[in-house]
């Protein structure tokens, strides 16, 4: 299955079975997805958008050759600041802390069990970094690197 497809599919896949993710988007970079947290609503929150990999290459020789896609999911809730305090704020981080461990879960879950791309999952490379203020939404975006054949 081409990346990019399995990618839009997973994604909504993703959204679908973790609690409290409401909304989803596969898009190109960053400017992209800063457009589409513009339009984001508080009502919509919270969001799950997955960014296109860069694809690069890893191989002794012709024969073993891979495609090293690196990508990236956005756990992220539109805030209104004037309307909370700094636990208040602080607790956006819990929340979708919480959703962010779910999906990292999932992704080892589906790589143990042969699922699509995500087998090829690169379990060293997940990291969670907190996002603040993208587009006046704050949470976590998940890195995951895999080594994909060609």
């Amino acid at each position: 299955m081409n990346p990019i497809t399995w990618l839009k599919q997973y994604t909504q896949e993703i959204q679908e079975q973790i609690a409290g993710l409401n909304k989803w988007r596969c898009v190109v970079d960053d400017s992209q997805l800063i457009h589409f947290l513009s339009e984001h609503q508080q009502s919509d929150n919270n969001i799950l958008m997955s960014v296109i990999p860069d694809f690069g290459t890893r191989a002794r020789n012709i024969d073993d050759a891979l495609l090293t896609p690196s990508t990236a999911f956005y756990v992220l809730k539109k805030t209104d600041y004037s309307a909370q305090n700094h636990d208040e704020f602080l607790d956006i981080f819990i929340e979708t802390f919480d959703q962010c461990q779910d999906i990292v879960i999932k992704i080892l879950n589906d790589a143990t069990s042969g699922c699509e791309v995500i087998r090829y999952v690169k379990p060293e490379s997940i990291t969670i970094t907190p996002v603040w203020g993208k587009s006046s939404c704050n949470g976590w975006v998940i890195n995951v690197n895999l080594d994909y054949p060609l």
